[in-house]
């Protein structure tokens, strides 16, 4: 996973895969946390094929209120048995401006 940022209220990022094959993620989600890490909002995320040597770009949209109240984010993608996490702090909130 590579490249997770906001903006405009949308989360993005990208999953890679460098290797000779393809793999299927099995779980993928965008969660929203307060300042103080309680979690506020869980956002899945369609998972789809990553082919050998592509990368693919997903853009996950936070809906108001709940995204007035993240502090941070975090995006987790489960492929097999191995989880990959991403974080992302926002301080100034995740809704649009």
């Amino acid at each position: 996973m590579r490249d997770v940022a906001l903006s405009g209220g949308k989360v993005t990022f990208q999953l890679a895969n460098t290797g000779n094959s393809h793999y299927l993620p099995t779980a993928i989600a965008v969660r929203g946390f307060t300042a103080a890490g309680i979690p506020v909002q869980d956002w899945p995320v369609s998972g789809w094929y990553v082919l050998a040597g592509t990368t693919r770009t997903f853009s996950v949209p936070l809906e108001r209120p709940a995204c007035e109240r993240v502090r941070s984010l975090l995006v987790e993608v489960r492929i097999g048995e191995t989880t990959l996490k991403g974080p992302l702090a926002t301080p100034g909130g995740a809704c649009p401006d």
